[in-house]
């Protein structure tokens, strides 16, 4: 499966948000309740500067019962935004499906999203 592509642009100083929606093949929504998901960004000479996942709480699932986890939400406070010490660089969103016991399925890990980020 490809990734989807999308360009994330963040202000050094202000708040971060981003909300992601999964869309089936048949164009429902997937619930990311069945799924760590990981969020790697790099900076442009490929090093890890950083990760944000569901499992360190980076990364939330929307729960509102209407939404019933069909949203991730990405967040950087300003303080987080104001720290970045690059200018740019790429993302990879990863969703890992989990198994009955809620364990990661390692091996059926797949790349969602990814793209460009843009601090300025």
């Amino acid at each position: 499966m490809v990734a989807g592509s999308l360009n994330l642009i963040i202000e050094k100083g202000a708040v971060f948000y981003k909300r992601i929606k999964w869309l089936a093949p048949n164009r429902s929504l997937v619930s990311f309740h069945a799924y760590k998901s990981d969020l790697y960004i790099r900076n442009s000479r490929g090093e890890l500067t950083i990760h944000l996942s569901t499992d360190n709480g980076r990364l939330e699932i929307e729960d509102e019962e209407e939404l019933d986890g069909k949203f991730l939400r990405i967040k950087l406070s300003a303080i987080e935004t104001e720290a970045i010490d690059f200018d740019g660089g790429n993302y990879t969103l990863v969703v890992t499906p989990l198994d009955e016991l809620g364990e990661p399925a390692t091996l059926l890990a797949r790349r969602l999203l990814e793209g460009v980020v843009i601090i300025k």
